[in-house]
């Protein structure tokens, strides 16, 4: 709660999509916290869990198709920007990878 009041444009979510987060990281270019999440493991999001390595870094993008977009009616490829700032509230060790990208506040 203390982040959503100093953090820029604060989300506050829980089990997010790998949906949410790509679109939220372009449209909204917000901070987003999601609390209480499982993300690693046999029963963890593995697609969200991905998503996340990527966010660090300005210029990833996540490419999609968008099924008759265009003005003929065909297929087009869309791609969001992912990078994003991202609080990550959890009981679960993190991995090494997310950790090394990570600023860590243990309570």
């Amino acid at each position: 709660e203390v982040m959503k009041e100093i953090a820029y444009k604060c989300e506050t979510m829980t089990s997010p999509t790998e949906a949410t987060l790509f679109r939220s990281a372009e449209y909204f270019k917000n901070t987003l916290v999601i609390d209480e999440v499982k993300l690693w493991g046999k029963d963890g999001n593995q697609e969200v869990a991905r998503l996340i390595k990527s966010r660090y870094k300005r210029g990833l993008k996540v490419s999609r198709i968008n099924m008759g977009k265009d003005k003929k009616g065909e297929d087009q490829v869309e791609y969001f920007d992912v990078f994003s700032p991202l609080l990550i509230s959890t009981t679960e060790s993190i991995p090494d990878i997310i950790e090394s990208r990570c600023i860590r506040f243990t309570m």
